[in-house]
C-alpha cells in the first residue's frame, strides 16, 4: 500500500524489475530533449528525452502537477542537484511533484528520471509477445479503475498498488497468436492480509485464485494460475477482487502468458518472485 506522501529514493538496483540500478550506466537524461507540450503540467512546460521529463518552472516553492505516465520512475531533482530529490505523490491519475527552490537560484530544469522513453497512455499500451513468445503484462502499462487502485511508479514499488476497495480493478492489452498460455501472476500481500478471492479473465476464459500472504506488499512472489486457451488477436486481460479479505487485496507488479509449449521449461529456470528493497 503506498504512502500518501514521500521522498523518492534511489533507484532500485534490480534491472529484471524493469528499473535501473545505480550500478548501471546513468544516461544523459537531458540530452535530445524535444517539448511535449501534451503533457500540460500545471506550472511551466515540459520536455522529454529518451529518460527523463524535463519540466521548466519558475525556482520558487509550488505544487507542479500532472498526468500519470507510463513508465516506472526514479528521482525528481533540479538538475544538477540530484543529491536534493524532491517529494513525489502520486493519484489514480496525476502525479505530483512539490517544487522546493534551489538555494543558488540558478535556472535549470526539473528532471524527473524515468525508466525508457516518457509515455503519456492516451491510448493504452498493448502488448506483444517478446522472447519466445512470452507476453509480459507490467503494472506501469495497467489501466486502473475505481477510486483508489493506482500504478506506483517508484523503483521499491512499480506495482499495482492501493487496492483497499474490492469493486476496483485493473486491465491490460495484449495482441498475441491463438493457443494455449500458462498464467502467471508475480503478486505481492502484506503480513495477516492474505485470503482475498481473485480473479484473472480474458473474455468469457478465466482462472480464480485466493490472494497469497507474502509478508510485505512490496514482497513479490511469482504464481502459476492455470492455463488459458486463447483466440488470436488483441484482447483484453482483466484482474478483479471477488472477495476482500482483509485491508487490501493485493499489488501486482507484472503478469506473464507463457505458450504451453515451452511453459515446462521456462517454469524450471524462471525466478520465483523479487524481494523487497533491502531484503
Amino acid at each position: 500500500m503506498p504512502l500518501r506522501l514521500f521522498v523518492v529514493p534511489v533507484l532500485a538496483a534490480v534491472l529484471a524489475t524493469g528499473v535501473l540500478g545505480e550500478d548501471a550506466p546513468q544516461p544523459d537524461r537531458l540530452a535530445g530533449a524535444v517539448d511535449w507540450p501534451e503533457l500540460k503540467p500545471s506550472v511551466g512546460t515540459a520536455m522529454r528525452s529518451d529518460s527523463a521529463v524535463l519540466f521548466h518552472v519558475p525556482n520558487e516553492k509550488a505544487t507542479l502537477s500532472f498526468p500519470r505516465l507510463d513508465n516506472p520512475i526514479g528521482k525528481a531533482y533540479w538538475s544538477g542537484h540530484p543529491e536534493k530529490p524532491l517529494k513525489f505523490r502520486q493519484t489514480p491519475t496525476t502525479w505530483t511533484i512539490q517544487v522546493v527552490p534551489v538555494p543558488t537560484g540558478e535556472s535549470q530544469p526539473i528532471v524527473l528520471e524515468t525508466v525508457g522513453r516518457p509515455y503519456l497512455p492516451t491510448e493504452p499500451w498493448v502488448e506483444k509477445p517478446g522472447e519466445k513468445g512470452v507476453v509480459r503484462l507490467h503494472a506501469h502499462h495497467a489501466v486502473v479503475h475505481g477510486q483508489k487502485l493506482q500504478y506506483e511508479p517508484l523503483p521499491h514499488k512499480n506495482t499495482v498498488g492501493f487496492w483497499v476497495n474490492a469493486d476496483d480493478w485493473a486491465e491490460w492489452k495484449f495482441d498475441a497468436p491463438a493457443g494455449k498460455y500458462v498464467v502467471r501472476i508475480l503478486q505481492g500481500c502484506g503480513k495477516g492480509q492474505g485470503g482475498s478471492d481473485a480473479r484473472l479473465s480474458v473474455g468469457e476464459r478465466q482462472l480464480d485464485f485466493v490472494v497469497e500472504e507474502t509478508g510485505h506488499f512490496q514482497e513479490f512472489k511469482w504464481r502459476t494460475l492455470g492455463t488459458l486457451d486463447l483466440p488470436a488477436g488483441e484482447q483484453t486481460l482483466q484482474l478483479r477482487a471477488v472477495k476482500k479479505a482483509k485491508a487490501a487485496v493485493m499489488d501486482c507488479r507484472r503478469i506473464e502468458l507463457v505458450p504451453e509449449s515451452i511453459a515446462a521449461a521456462y517454469l524450471k529456470t524462471a525466478p520465483k518472485g523479487e524481494p523487497r528493497p533491502g531484503r
